[in-house]
């Protein structure tokens, strides 16, 4: 169920680099990362607006997967 992608979707959504897992600040106890979606072919230095999507909360350890993997966040 958390795989789920979003129904709502339009052109060229699938159209992107995906670069996981960087790192966007280190602690002591683990380094904090991200999952950055850009547009196919952006050039170096290139701006583009944002849109940051927060999971909200504590998690279980037990999850099976990720929040930044959920289906709602990667669709």
């Amino acid at each position: 169920m958390l795989r789920q992608p979003l129904v709502y979707s339009i052109p060229g959504m699938d159209e992107v680099e995906i670069r996981r897992d960087l790192t966007y600040r280190a602690t002591e106890q683990a380094d904090l990362t991200m999952d950055v979606y850009l547009p196919l072919g952006a050039s170096s230095g290139a701006r583009f607006p944002a849109v940051l999507f927060v999971h909200g909360g504590p998690l279980p350890t037990d999850l099976p997967l990720l929040p930044k993997d959920w289906g709602v966040y990667v669709s």
